[in-house]
Order: structure tokens, then C-alpha cells, then sequence
């Protein structure tokens, strides 16, 4: 009888280290496996019930690196590298090279940093985090598209202040600058900073620049900014300086259009011919008007008829009608006649 008692016990004693495995095995078991009140019951009440779901590791990762404010970018965690995959699930493979471009350029310190260590980049580095093609064609609304309006729109206000300033230059010193001058400022503006901005507002949540003054970061100053140099581009652009270019067929414009060929008769054929023909002017055209200055060019069929009264040859004379720099006057330049 010991015996059998003796082999007993030790048949129980093997039997309980061959269920320790199964046992630790079950209490390896993620929570999901348990009975559905039990795991519930062990769940942490939430301030905001939602439905839940079973989710891989990766997936509730994302979930948490998608930023609360914007829901489109990526809220990094704080003393990890940007080049770090994990913090740059939410990214485009284009995007994930130039953020971690930008952050080997000091974007993280500010524009001074950014400018300063972006200089020793590579040439090829250089132009992945400062050309942007998106924000070269649709300028402030590529701004917006990517809910970085603050800044869209205090640079929108920016290119009209440019805009204004060279239509001015232009009114009054009568240069007339080409159209792909005016366009500059707006291309440089947006295509070289779209990429920093971007950055700056995933990684720093930065929606305005530091340093300028608050009003702009405001909605009255996001608003009023652009429209206030938008009005003033259109001041400028209609002002006239106290004068008006005279049309090619006014009669102020004839008047000294016919001063000029007496003045040109009377150096071919000596004083003596000077205001012994008059004029008679026919098809008098406007060429050309330019749309920044309002000058014009004009064309005209004359001819001239002496003291006798006869008739001579019928000619075409070709001319421009401007106003000078202060305003005040206007004048004509006979450059053809034929």
C-alpha cells in the first residue's frame, strides 16, 4: 500500500508540471481570448466611450502619431529623431526625405538656424527642401490646402504690398518692368518656404512665424492685411497723376501732331515753307495701349495742302502719345514716316 500511495503521488506530481505549461500559456493570452464580461469588466473606463476594435501594434501606432488638432500630420514624440521610421508612419516616402532633410537643416531652431546650416547642404539637398512645385503653381492656396492659412495669407498680403510698389516705380519714372518681374516675388515667396512651413507645422504645431508683430496671426489681421494691399495695388494701378494720355485721334493730339510736321517741313525745305502747308488727317488708329502706363500707339493717314492750294502725296505717320514723369503734360514722338 505505500508503495501504490508512493506511485500515486508521484503520478500527481508529474501530472501538475505537465500542466504548468498550459497554465502560464493561458495566462499569456492577450485580453481578447477571455470571455467577452470578464474583459470588458477589466477595461479602463474612457471620459469619452467609443467602440473598440482589435488593432495591430502598427496601427494603433499611428493612431496616436496623427496629430489631435489638425488630423493630417504627424505629432512626433519628444528626444526622437525625425529619421526614426516609427515616427514617420503618417508620410509619403517624398516627404519623410525632405523632413528629414529639413531637421539636418536646423528647421527645428528657426529661420535663422534653418538658413545658416541649410547653406552646407548639398546642392542636391538644397533643392529638395526649397523648390516645391505645388506651391509655385497655386501660391496661397496650397497655403491653404494644407491648413496653414495664417501664413498664406499674411504672404498673400506681402506680394500685393510688391505688386503696388513697382506699379508706383513704374507710373512715375515711366520704366516699364516686364510681367514676369511682378510675378517674382510671389514665386520665390511660396515655392522657397512651402517645405519649411510644412515642417514647422507638423513637428512645432507652428501656425504663424514668431517675431512678427501678433495682429497678423489674428483673423482681423489675416483678413484685412491682403485686402488692404490688394486695394492699394488697385489705387496705383488706376492712377493717372493728375492727367490723362490723350487718345491718338483727340484734338489736343492733333493739334501737335500737326506743330511737329511743320516743324519737320520746315528743316527740309528752310524757313520759308514753315506754316505755309495745312493738314488733313484721315484712319487715325490706335496700334497698341499699354495696359501699366496707358501709353499709346498710334497711326495716321495725312496729307498736306500748300498756300496754292493743290494737294500733295498722302503719307502715314507713326507715333506715341505719353505723359511725362511729374504729370503735368503730355507729348508726341513721330518715330515713322513713310
Amino acid at each position: 500500500m505505500v508503495r501504490r500511495n508512493t506511485g500515486l503521488a508521484a503520478c500527481a506530481q508529474i501530472g501538475k508540471q505537465a500542466l504548468r505549461p498550459s497554465v502560464r500559456a493561458a495566462h499569456a493570452r492577450p485580453l481578447s481570448s477571455k470571455p467577452e464580461g470578464r474583459a470588458n469588466s477589466l477595461k479602463p473606463r474612457l471620459t469619452a466611450p467609443e467602440k473598440r476594435t482589435t488593432r495591430s501594434p502598427m496601427a494603433r501606432q499611428k493612431e496616436w502619431l496623427i496629430a489631435p488638432k489638425t488630423q493630417i500630420c504627424i505629432k512626433f514624440t519628444w528626444g526622437r529623431s525625425v529619421s526614426d521610421s516609427e515616427n514617420v508612419t503618417g508620410l509619403k516616402g517624398a516627404w519623410k526625405t525632405k523632413f528629414e532633410i529639413l531637421e539636418k537643416a536646423g528647421a527645428d531652431d528657426g529661420l535663422d538656424a534653418y538658413f545658416k546650416r541649410k547653406s552646407k547642404l548639398r546642392f542636391r539637398e538644397q533643392f529638395k527642401i526649397s523648390f516645391n512645385i505645388w506651391a509655385l503653381v497655386f501660391g496661397p492656396f496650397y497655403y491653404f490646402y494644407k491648413k496653414m492659412c495664417l501664413k498664406g495669407a499674411f504672404l498673400t498680403g506681402v506680394v500685393f504690398s510688391i505688386d503696388a510698389v513697382l506699379v508706383l516705380i513704374e507710373r512715375i519714372s515711366e520704366i516699364n518692368f516686364p510681367a514676369t518681374t511682378h510675378a517674382i516675388p510671389a514665386a520665390v515667396l511660396f515655392y522657397s518656404m512651402a517645405n519649411y512651413d510644412y515642417y514647422r507645422f507638423c513637428v512645432k504645431q507652428e501656425r504663424f512665424w514668431n517675431g512678427l508683430p501678433k495682429i497678423f496671426s489674428t483673423k482681423v489681421g489675416a483678413i484685412g492685411f491682403p485686402c488692404v494691399a490688394f486695394s492699394a495695388l488697385m489705387l496705383v494701378s488706376v492712377l493717372s497723376f493728375g492727367y490723362d494720355v490723350p487718345k491718338c485721334d483727340a484734338s489736343e493730339t492733333v493739334s501737335l501732331l500737326t506743330d511737329i510736321l511743320d516743324i519737320q517741313e520746315s528743316d527740309q525745305g528752310g524757313a520759308d515753307h514753315e506754316g505755309t502747308s495745312s493738314y488733313a488727317f484721315r484712319d487715325i488708329t490706335t496700334i497698341s495701349t499699354d495696359d501699366q502706363t496707358g501709353f499709346h500707339t498710334c497711326g495716321a493717314h495725312f496729307y498736306n495742302t500748300d498756300a496754292g492750294g493743290s494737294n500733295k502725296d498722302e503719307l502715314f505717320a507713326s507715333y506715341t502719345v505719353r505723359i511725362t514723369g511729374d504729370g503735368t503734360r503730355f507729348y508726341i514722338n513721330v518715330f515713322d514716316i513713310r
